[in-house]
């Protein structure tokens, strides 16, 4: 728009090593195919010996982040067979320091009773090394032909370990990443249970209320789900809704037997009788499935 500003910002995920760099942007600018016009933005800057003096990590990353595994299971005329199957992790080095990198499962007490077995797990290098800048690829092989496929069902969790130091024995510097493993048998059982209720109301004065909202959602499926929260400040008298939507929670995940207890505190008017409350439900693994969307109605009382 004309006599407007637009501001943006450039991030570098790599550790640029310490000496003098340039930095080049074009902008190019104009009106359809009227018009048009390129700007060349050039400027130095240097990286000191300073920047990193006081670091203890070396700057490592995985592509993806999460690891989705999901099982085949087909019925034989005896029992359930399936096949190993394969992840590929991309393992990035974004240092200007050559790095060993040590992968190993790690059990987690988070996973309630949904922990999987390690011996059906496992990599094919559990030690690599990478030089700066570059990128290695790990491989995860999951195998269970020798479970009971039978009572695997829906999803079960553990934890990739990532540790990441730098070759440098003059100054050692270490890195930790954890990256959880999702491992779907199929049979999938989505469902989750809530209450809500108003916890405190408070008037404040003749025009004012300072509402408490209590809420409890508890993942009753087998597998992973996220959830929304929304809030409506509503008046039934005009039927209209006051304010503007309020998001409470998004995209929260929860696993299997897990709950969630929290409150949320708000402010109504005069007029505001009721508080409605959407709940979207969707898939853990994919997030834009939705599963359900449920709907509440909380009386505030003057």
């Amino acid at each position: 728009m004309p006599h407007t500003n637009k501001e943006g910002n450039i991030f570098i995920e790599k550790y640029l090593a310490p000496e003098e760099y340039k930095i080049r942007a074009e902008v190019y600018y104009g009106y359809k195919d009227y018009f048009q016009e390129k700007y060349v933005y050039e400027k130095e800057f240097k990286i000191s010996e300073d920047t990193y003096k006081e670091r203890k990590m070396v700057n490592i990353n995985t592509y993806p982040d999460q690891i989705y595994i999901k099982i085949p299971k087909q019925m034989s005329p005896r029992e359930y067979i399936t096949t190993p199957v394969e992840f590929s992790l991309d393992i990035l080095n974004n240092d200007f320091l050559d790095i060993n990198v040590f992968l190993d499962f790690e059990k987690q007490e988070n996973f309630f009773n949904r922990n999987t077995n390690y011996k059906y797990l496992s990599i094919t290098s559990n030690k690599l090394s990478i030089p700066k800048y570059q990128k290695v690829e790990a491989n995860l092989i999951a195998d269970y032909r020798r479970s009971n496929l039978v009572e695997l069902r829906g999803e079960y969790y553990a934890n990739l370990s990532l540790i990441g130091e730098n070759n440098d024995e003059t100054q050692v510097m270490q890195s930790k990443n954890n990256i959880p493993v999702i491992i779907d048998f199929g049979d999938n059982v989505y469902n989750s249970e809530l209450n809500v209720y108003i916890k405190e109301n408070n008037i404040l004065n003749n025009f004012y209320n300072n509402i408490t909202i209590g809420f409890e959602i508890k993942n009753t499926g087998n597998s992973s789900i996220n959830y929304d929260i929304y809030l409506k400040k509503w008046n039934s008298t005009t039927n209209n809704q006051v304010g503007n939507k309020i998001i409470v929670k998004s995209q929260q995940p929860l696993l299997p037997d897990q709950t969630d207890e929290f409150t949320k505190k708000l402010v109504t008017e005069l007029g505001v009788d009721e508080i409605l409350i959407e709940v979207v439900t969707s898939k853990g693994t994919n997030p834009s499935e939705i599963i359900k969307v449920e709907n509440y109605a909380l009386k505030i009382d003057r």
